[in-house]
């Protein structure tokens, strides 16, 4: 009888067999196999996972992204619209060129963002500037000998529709870049007798925007004068969304993109971090998937091969565990030994097979038994 399972199998290691070692290579090129299977289908699961993370948060960066430009074309085509309105309230206080400049500095005073409002005679003349000391550039001069064709087609527009019209300017008189804009004012027989000049700067039109976007900085804005075909490559990149701006005579797009601080707070590099540890953690398992595949093959391989010495011993052998109490193992020789019948029923429950027992292995046995266990069959071993 041998004690436990342990003692067998080192007792088969220590013979040697080169269909044994074999097989034990065999078993080992399996067991990486499927160690680095379970690898490799962990990482695709958390690489399908980080895929699916980072297209949520592109997703949502593209909603709020969209979100803030549509928050800042509203605000500035609002804004606009007013200042519009104001020039064209502006025409029922136009009489004179006092009565014009004393409401042109109320409103410019009520609601700012106007770089100037002038009057333009019937000639085209500039015959007043507000305010004053900073569009003295501007003054006397001739809108139609203006050197930017857009600005002598915009007043020449003006005056045949009867409309207000616009234009953006690179260099306006009082330098820089903006627009322009040139409200008739009729006479009562519907004839232009002069023009109520707007005059904005661009960076102006890009505060209004910024200010927009409600976020803090989270969202920049910027407005470029574009054509629809640069309208339609702006709007095939997802990292900025181009919304078109429309004012008489001109066509803006605004670009709302995220600042380069939100773009650092808002995950990216958790997700990264994530997926690394997933890795490891995968990466661990596998391992622990490994040796534990590894030991199973080695304490199958171990009994196979013990059980197999057992059956070419030409007698009876059996195992026996002390430490679960129970017999594992009987050789083919029970059935010569006890009968078949009866060896099949000890097989399965060990019921009185203590009786059939040499008497010296009996010994052996209960001196290890004692103290009330049990064999399987029920017995009860009492110490002597």
């Amino acid at each position: 009888m041998v004690r436990g399972e342990r003692a067998l199998i080192w007792g088969v290691r220590a013979i040697p067999n080169s269909n044994h070692d074999l097989r034990v290579a065999t078993n080992m090129r399996q067991t990486r196999a499927v160690s680095a299977s379970v690898f490799v289908l962990l990482c695709l699961v958390g690489l399908g996972f980080w895929f699916i993370i980072e297209r949520f948060e592109s997703e949502r960066l593209q909603a709020e992204t969209e979100h803030a430009a549509e928050l800042s074309t509203q605000n500035l085509q609002a804004w606009t619209e007013h200042r519009f309105a104001l020039l064209r309230h502006l025409r029922n206080h136009a009489d004179t060129v006092e009565e014009f400049n004393e409401h042109a500095a109320e409103i410019m005073g009520a609601f700012p963002g106007f770089l100037a409002i002038n009057w333009i005679d019937s000639d085209y003349r500039i015959q007043s500037v507000l305010p004053p000391e900073r569009n003295t550039a501007a003054l006397g001069k001739l809108v139609i000998d203006h050197p930017d064709p857009r600005v002598r087609a915009a007043i020449i527009g003006t005056e045949k529709t009867g409309q207000p019209q616009g234009t953006l300017v690179d260099n306006l008189f009082q330098g820089g870049p903006g627009y322009v804009c040139y409200t008739p004012v009729l006479n009562s027989k519907e004839q232009v007798q002069g023009y109520i000049n707007g005059v904005f700067r661009l960076e102006q039109f890009q505060h209004i925007a910024q200010m927009g976007t409600r976020s803090k900085g989270n969202f920049l804005a910027t407005l470029r004068p574009v054509d629809d075909d640069q309208l339609a490559t702006a709007d095939a990149q997802r990292a900025t969304v181009v919304v078109p701006f429309e004012i008489p005579g001109a066509i803006l797009a605004n670009h709302i993109q995220p600042s380069d601080q939100y773009l650092a707070r808002f995950g990216f590099l958790a997700d990264e971090v994530a997926l690394m540890f997933f890795v490891i953690f995968s990466a661990l398992l596998s391992w622990q998937l490994y040796v534990w595949l590894e030991r199973g093959k080695d304490l199958r391989e171990s009994r196979r091969f013990s059980e197999g010495l057992a059956e070419s011993i030409p007698q009876a052998a059996h195992i026996y565990n002390c430490d679960r109490n129970r017999f594992e193992y009987f050789n083919g020789h029970l059935d010569s030994l006890i009968g078949q019948e009866h060896a099949n029923a000890v097989r399965k429950s060990g019921v009185a097979f203590s009786a059939l027992l040499h008497r010296g292995e009996r010994v052996q046995m209960e001196s290890k038994l004692r103290g009330g266990r049990r064999l399987p069959g029920g017995e009860e071993l009492v110490p002597e």
